[in-house]
């Protein structure tokens, strides 16, 4: 487990890092996914490699026994891949079917923009699951202080990040294509910002599913979602554009929230009902509300002084000495942050 939490960890950080190099060189997505590509080859490389040394006798063979459970959690594992990202990027499709290539410019111009942010619960999660996964069959309490401890990380994440792309929303539009080209992508940034805080705010959950075995919930919720997402898609869409689409990610992606919420009711009150969480709720609207009458303050100034802020609160108030130390420890799994 500590090896494959490493090498998942390492490999994530690097395509991430990579993604953000070709982005801002502009090159294409054909080349990005190639990369992304590579980093999986690289990553299941490293993988066989360390499986043999720690197990020196690995033999790869086909094994048929207990296949049929094995088939179902396959099935359900692929159809949750597959539908939990046509939930989510289906949007796009649509938009150019009802309504052509000019909305779809709009759109995407601006839902790039939030995936960016959203590798980083991926890279936790995955890099977490093998580990959350022991614990749940080996020491519930410590499962459920990794994935609460994930949860305050993903929300203290997440904060900033949603509040400037909201606030600045306009800035960083005009910032990134210009003029009053896009103007029509700047309230269509702002409802992805609430968007992908909702998407950073059910990862933990999604993972505690995930690793309690429950995956099939995770599965028929996506599923549910991308439903939905087309039903109501038919009508936002052809009357509202891009904007449409936008407001039913919103949709979609709270429904899927309250889903996981539902059966994680009891992880939710600890981990949210508590007066730490609200507090962190209360300041960060405090912030949202003072920035927001700074609207017209430059960007690259903003930008500074808002992690500045939450950094400051984040390490004095929000994180205890204890919860510090567990999250750079062993203990949370990710021995990249080992001391």
């Amino acid at each position: 487990l500590e090896y494959e939490a490493s090498i998942t960890f390492t490999v994530n950080i690097i395509l991430l890092i990579s993604t953000i190099v070709l982005i801002i060189l502009k090159t294409s997505i054909l080349l990005i996914s190639i990369v992304f590509l590579l980093s999986r080859v690289i990553g299941f490389i490293a993988s066989v490699f360390f499986a043999k040394k720690v197990q020196k006798d690995l033999r790869f063979e086909p094994i048929f026994r207990g296949f049929a459970d094995t088939w179902k959690k396959v099935l359900t594992f692929g159809l949750f891949l597959l539908f939990n990202n046509l939930f989510f990027q289906i949007d796009t499709i649509l938009l150019g079917i009802w309504k052509g290539d000019y909305e779809v410019g709009v759109y995407q111009s601006v839902f790039k923009l939030i995936l960016l942010p959203l590798i980083i619960p991926d890279i936790f999660t995955n890099a977490l699951m093998p580990t959350l996964s022991r614990l749940f069959s080996s020491n519930i309490e410590k499962w459920e202080k990794t994935g609460f401890l994930l949860n305050k990380l993903f929300t203290a994440l997440i904060m900033p990040i949603a509040i400037l792309l909201f606030v600045y929303s306009e800035q960083i539009v005009n910032l990134l294509y210009g003029g009053d080209k896009y103007q029509e992508a700047i309230p269509v940034l702002k409802i992805l910002s609430v968007t992908m805080f909702l998407r950073f705010s059910f990862e933990s959950f999604s993972l505690m599913l995930t690793t309690s075995n429950r995956m099939s919930i995770r599965m028929w919720s996506v599923i549910s979602a991308t439903f939905l997402n087309i039903g109501l898609n038919y009508f936002f869409i052809n009357r509202y554009g891009a904007l449409g689409a936008s407001i039913v990610s919103l949709i979609s992606n709270t429904f899927v929230l309250l889903i996981y919420l539902f059966f994680l009711r009891n992880l939710f009150y600890k981990w949210i009902v508590n007066i730490n969480q609200i507090m962190l709720y209360v300041f960060s609207f405090i912030v949202f509300i003072i920035f927001l009458s700074l609207e017209n303050l430059r960007i690259y100034m903003a930008f500074p002084l808002i992690l500045l802020i939450f950094f400051l609160y984040l390490y004095v108030i929000y994180f205890s000495k204890i919860e510090k130390s567990f999250i750079l420890s062993s203990e949370m799994g990710i021995t990249f942050f080992r001391k």
